[in-house]
């Protein structure tokens, strides 16, 4: 019960933060990934495990990303190979249920498109965070019920906030910034 609410108190902090667009909210997500990483192995919900596996990874681009305001180029690739890896691997080797291959293919998705600052990135959230609450449902994880739950809701907001500034996220308060500066 300890880990599930430490947990979701660490991956809240880091999602709200991401939300802001901080990006030392990067550093915070990785102390959430390996603590989820025992929670989930504690559930015994391997595909989770491995989901956050792959999180880490991304979360690593992510933050080299975030830093350098690099292209697009690979972001297809990543979602593609990615995605197929998954869905394989976990109907495979893991024997794991519909719902749960299912939440993994959203959020390698969510996951690709937040490290590339794509707005749409939210809309796959949206749609995972759903699962994961019947999925923690499941597993009688209330405390994860709710991180799922806040993490509906800010996804929602983060969709609607980044949505004002184009398909990209650039703060227009940044923009604004530099011309009083200037002036």
């Amino acid at each position: 019960m300890q880990l599930d609410f430490y947990s979701s108190i660490i991956a809240l902090i880091a999602t709200y933060s991401i939300y802001r667009h901080k990006k030392w909210a990067w550093y915070i997500y990785i102390l959430a990934i390996i603590i989820n990483i025992k929670f989930y192995l504690s559930l015994n919900v391997k595909s989770l495990v491995y989901l956050e596996i792959y999180y880490l990874i991304i979360v690593l681009i992510g933050l080299i990303k975030w830093n350098k305001n690099d292209n697009n180029r690979f972001m297809l690739i990543n979602l593609l190979f990615f995605s197929s890896c998954i869905i394989i691997f976990s109907k495979i080797t893991l024997n794991s249920t519909n719902i749960e291959i299912f939440i993994s293919t959203t959020g390698v998705i969510a996951q690709v498109l937040l490290a590339y600052k794509k707005v749409s990135n939210w809309l796959f959230w949206i749609i995972s965070d759903f699962a994961l609450i019947i999925l923690m449902l499941e597993n009688k994880a209330i405390w994860h019920v709710a991180l799922y739950s806040i993490y509906l809701i800010i996804a929602f907001k983060g969709y609607l906030t980044w949505s004002k500034n184009g398909s990209s996220f650039s703060p227009k308060w940044k923009d604004t910034r530099r011309k009083l500066v200037k002036s």
